[in-house]
């Protein structure tokens, strides 16, 4: 059952943008800190809001950014 536990929780980690690299590495902390996101753009651009302050708790459907390709 653990060994479930542990398999879904990558999954999650993967269908929220962690790479393989980033699953291993929070695998091999002692205690990760998991309040600390790196957040990812879809596509390539420049944030021209931002709706979100550092600390802030938020949840997962909320917008965060809105990016934007000015070119």
């Amino acid at each position: 059952e653990s060994l479930i536990n542990v398999q879904l929780a990558k999954q999650k980690l993967k269908a929220f943008g962690l790479s393989d690299e980033e699953v291993m590495h929070l695998i091999s902390e002692e205690n990760p800190d998991l309040s600390l996101y790196l957040v990812r753009s879809p596509f390539a651009g420049t944030v021209i809001m931002r709706h979100v302050t550092q600390g802030e708790f938020i949840e997962n459907t909320k917008t965060i950014f809105e990016i934007a390709d000015l070119s």
